[in-house]
């Protein structure tokens, strides 16, 4: 795994090939092709830490097993855009990033906003 772990996500030559092996390589339903390349670019503009709140840890492992890279590893924990994450605004505010994570932080402002994306 992590054949992609040393990639420059800024540049798109990689990025393309990054998707296309993915897709080449990828058996199953599209959905969740799909979701994982989806995933990419939002970690890539948003951070690694607004995509593991967004998504369940089971999510993000698949996502990362069929593009073949660690989120954590090639994306910032928060990028440029990172501050229109509702739930990580709330976990800011808080704390408990983990909690949020795992699932255990018993907010109900969290659960509302946990994959909202705020237009700023």
């Amino acid at each position: 795994m992590e054949k992609y772990k040393d990639i420059d996500i800024n540049d798109i030559k990689q990025i393309e090939k990054l998707i296309n092996e993915a897709i080449t390589k990828y058996s199953g339903t599209i959905d969740a092709l799909e979701t994982a390349i989806g995933a990419f670019f939002i970690g890539k503009t948003m951070g690694w830490k607004p995509l593991y709140l967004m998504h369940s840890r089971r999510s993000i492992l698949l996502y990362e097993k069929i593009l073949d890279i660690r989120f954590k590893d090639i994306f910032a924990e928060r990028g440029v855009l990172s501050h229109k994450s509702v739930a990580l605004n709330i976990v800011d505010k808080i704390g408990g990033f983990w909690d949020g994570v795992n699932g255990i932080l018993n907010n109900q402002e969290f659960k509302k906003g946990k994959r909202v994306v705020l237009n700023t």
